[in-house]
């Protein structure tokens, strides 16, 4: 059996102020969901996109270490040709070829485009 703490004692059972201001907090947002539902829709959906995106940027460096010990950074992902560049080349809508950054692979890019004289 055990035995109830005697009244007066340390233990006695105080509701915790975290849970309290979350009731709160909660009970704020259900009237102002009310008075303006669609602008809580709004806010709702550009909190959780925002922190979809933010977990994505977070999880990127650490798939991209993961997948550099399989044989799968050398494979070409080249799919969905929908037409030729103006130099013949083909054109795909997903278009990554095989390689480490260091190599010209994840996707090719040229990461001086933007940045190249046209001169």
């Amino acid at each position: 059996m055990t035995q109830q703490p005697a009244q007066g004692s340390q233990q006695e059972d105080h509701q915790a102020p975290v849970p309290s201001l979350w009731r709160r907090t909660v009970a704020r947002w259900a009237v102002f969901y009310e008075r303006h539902t669609t602008l809580a829709q709004f806010i709702m959906f550009f909190v959780i996109s925002n922190g979809v995106t933010a977990l994505q940027l977070a999880l990127m460096p650490i798939f991209r270490w993961a997948f550099s010990f399989t044989p799968l950074v050398d494979r070409d992902f080249q799919v969905l040709q929908v037409g030729e560049n103006p130099d013949g080349s083909p054109f795909y809508i997903f278009d990554y070829p095989g390689g480490g950054f260091s190599d010209g692979g994840a996707g090719g890019w040229d990461t001086s485009w933007p940045f190249r004289s046209r001169f």
